[in-house]
């Protein structure tokens, strides 16, 4: 139980940090073609 359940928590996890990087860097991404004035504070 414990060997299937260990393996089963990273996997989440790094799926959820791929999904926060594709969104930052696509965030990050609009900002560079648009900066807006309070996201582009917010990164410099």
């Amino acid at each position: 139980m414990r060997a299937a359940a260990s393996p089963g928590r990273p996997q989440t996890n790094w799926a959820l940090r791929q999904g926060l990087a594709a969104r930052s860097g696509r965030a990050r991404e609009l900002v560079r073609h648009a900066p807006n004035p309070w996201s582009g504070a917010g990164d410099r």
